[in-house]
């Protein structure tokens, strides 16, 4: 079986063994938050397979009621949606370029499940949450074994915000800050040298 993944999350990708015969692409350049979403609904139409979208809740928040589409047509779509209550793209480059100074790139209680299940009903779309390693195992192997045939919407909920690894936009030595999340306090925005 040939698979395909259609993705943004451009930084979960430095951390995945992708498989043979997989097709990936990701939206580089200025970052086409929600790309994906929309991208792999397309995909699926045009080279039906098997699909998975990995974002953010900013792109989810974007373009996120394009899952509709991929329930009305029943196309075997995995969205799995970090959420980390911001828009990571942005809080990163405010990090690199802005001093660390973060301006309208969090929001509160977002709860992508949630919204996720307006979109489809039990039997249209299958929709999980995972908050640890284990309930992310626990809800990939739900998927996979039983719903792998239709729509399905994966929030993982992130305790820890990372800044990627973004050193081509970095001068050697530059500073760059860490960012408080909601379960997390940054330890009083200490500065770091870029690698």
């Amino acid at each position: 079986i040939e698979e395909k993944n259609v993705e943004g999350g451009e930084t979960a990708m430095l951390h995945l063994d992708i498989p043979p015969k997989t097709t990936t692409t990701i939206a580089l350049g200025m970052g086409g938050m929600g790309y994906a979403i929309a991208a792999a609904t397309g995909a699926q139409i045009g080279q039906p397979g098997r699909t998975m979208v990995l974002c953010g809740d900013g792109a989810f928040l974007m373009l996120g009621l394009e899952v509709h589409t991929a329930v009305e047509q029943q196309l075997p779509i995995l969205f799995v949606v970090f959420n980390n209550q911001k828009h990571g793209m942005c809080v990163t480059r405010q990090q690199i370029f802005f001093d660390g100074r973060l301006e309208c790139t969090s929001y509160d209680q977002l709860h992508v499940a949630g919204i996720a299940r307006g979109l489809g009903g039990e039997q249209s779309l299958w929709v999980g949450r995972a908050e640890s390693a284990d309930e992310l195992a626990t809800q990939l192997q739900a998927y996979t074994q039983d719903h792998s045939h239709r729509p399905g919407v994966l929030e993982l909920v992130l305790p820890v915000e990372e800044l990627p690894p973004f050193t081509p936009f970095l001068d050697q030595g530059a500073e760059t800050f860490v960012v408080p999340t909601r379960n997390r306090e940054a330890p009083d925005l200490a500065v770091q040298p870029a690698a």
